[in-house]
């Protein structure tokens, strides 16, 4: 069985970026403004930077690295959190409302398609009819 790798459209993705370019904005012109009164601190005046700059770096992690692995002896999810369980260990396959739930006692992985390239889905359609059969052998 070879590896199959789905990668996740990143539909809702855009919106750490444009959080993360906002704060940057901000944070830059607050050293460009002059006050009337007394000058601020500078970390006062800075806070918004380190948040633009964690949205910017969720922004590109999720871009990388927002997918499932299944390969030939474990199904790899590598969404928020991170979890893997082996071919051997699964008990039951179930699919409901276009998502993939694969159970391993208490354990499970949610595979949502919604998401998906139109070749993905078929592709994980069938990955999952030969892993639902080899449960029933």
């Amino acid at each position: 069985m070879e590896e199959l790798r789905l990668k996740f459209l990143h539909q809702k993705n855009w919106i750490h970026l444009v959080l993360g370019i906002a704060f940057l904005l901000l944070g830059f012109t607050s050293f460009f403004i002059e006050d009337s009164g007394e000058r601020n601190w500078f970390f006062i005046q800075a806070w918004p930077i380190p948040f633009g700059l964690i949205y910017i770096w969720l922004y590109f992690y999720q871009r990388k690295n927002h997918s499932i692995i299944i390969s030939s002896n474990s199904i790899k999810s590598q969404l928020q959190y991170g979890r893997t369980i082996k071919l051997e260990e699964i008990t039951r396959i179930k699919f409901f409302a276009g998502d993939y739930t694969v159970f391993k006692g208490e354990k499970k992985i949610t595979i949502p398609t919604q998401n998906l390239k139109p070749e993905q889905k078929d592709s994980l359609k069938e990955k999952m009819q030969e892993i639902q059969e080899s449960l029933a052998l």
